[in-house]
């Protein structure tokens, strides 16, 4: 098997990770990289833990994402699925879900119990495993009401789906102008003046006369909420992740500028809206992929090599980000 190479690449979430905080960016990218091998530094597979690690938040977008994705891969066979049922297996899952976490999260705290011998045992044993949730190592202790809301929520979210003006409209689509339900690869790309650039939109179809619709479903509640990562944040405005959508419909479709729509569906508030993305967003969006791309590779120690060094990238003086961190215990601003 050929060795896996750490290449630059850029995304909407990977920049608001840099503009958020450089150390955090360091961590992710790049502190992080080679800690699913078993000879791995044990720094190193400290932070690959870390970086697994996913908040209940993120866990209950991704459970809506997966069962939106699969009720319209139903829809498209001329199938129904029944609300009640799938509320019902979703609920199932995440009770799953939430056990295996609870149970694997004892590897990874065996990883930072100081003790390197039980460490590398139990890294070597479970502690590789994703899917374990970020408050299961940090708070063990959050109260019940707090899964609850996130069950509700995912609840909620799937309900509305099903109710919604949009999946009725989905049902309509022909199956020879669906163009994606959601992408079986893991990590789509485009390239962009030389560097990969990742986009991965939820769905898209033709809208007939050479126009294409691409669709953002969004869980959030609205608001901030505590330790909820919006997607509607980004590196300047929110117009840039739409126009990462168009430009990767440009590359993959064929999609025309002033053709290309994409709809943002919240299914938590229920909240729709839809933009025409035309050549101004596009430029723009152009414009800040290349002065994003720029600062993050002049921090670089080698850009040819994409090494960097972790001194070389500082702590965010916004403090309130560190409390929902991933990376919190290494830099000792909110240990366990």
């Amino acid at each position: 098997m050929a060795r896996l190479v750490n290449e630059f690449s850029w995304s909407f979430s990977r920049a608001k990770v840099f503009e958020d905080c450089k150390r955090k960016y360091w961590f992710n990218y790049y502190g992080s990289w080679g800690g699913w091998e078993d000879s791995a530094p044990l720094t190193t597979k400290k932070i690959y833990l870390l970086k697994n690690l996913k908040s209940r938040w993120m866990w209950s977008g991704e459970v809506v994402h997966r069962w939106v994705r699969d009720i319209l891969s139903v829809s498209r066979t001329g199938r129904r699925l029944v609300p009640d049922e799938v509320v019902e297996r979703a609920k199932e899952e995440m009770r799953s879900e939430y056990k295996e976490s609870r149970k694997n999260v004892e590897s990874v705290i065996a990883v930072f119990s100081g003790k390197p011998e039980s460490g590398r045992s139990e890294y070597a044993q479970q502690g590789k495993k994703k899917g374990i949730l970020l408050e299961h190592f940090y708070d063990p202790s959050l109260p019940d009401e707090k899964w609850v809301e996130i069950v509700d929520g995912v609840e909620r979210c799937v309900r509305n789906f099903f109710s919604s003006p949009v999946f009725g409209e989905l049902t309509q689509i022909p199956d020879r102008d669906w163009l994606q339900i959601e992408d079986d690869r893991e990590f789509p790309s485009f390239s962009f003046e030389g560097d990969k650039v990742f986009a991965k939109p939820d769905c898209a179809h033709r809208a007939g006369d050479s126009a294409m619709r691409i669709i953002d479903w969004k869980t959030d509640r609205g608001k901030r909420v505590e330790g909820q990562d919006s997607k509607q944040e980004g590196p300047e405005r929110p117009s840039v992740q739409l126009g990462c959508y168009a430009l990767y419909a440009m590359n993959e479709w064929g999609g025309i500028p002033g053709k290309i729509q994409v709809l943002e569906q919240n299914l938590f508030t229920m909240e729709r809206k839809e933009s025409l993305v035309g050549e101004e967003t596009l430029d723009e969006t152009r414009r800040v992929i290349r002065e994003s791309v720029r600062k993050m590779k002049d921090i670089l120690s080698d850009r040819e090599s994409n090494s960097a060094e972790e001194e070389d990238f500082p702590l965010t003086e916004n403090r309130r980000l560190c409390n929902y961190c991933n990376f919190r215990i290494l830099c000792g601003r909110n240990p366990v």
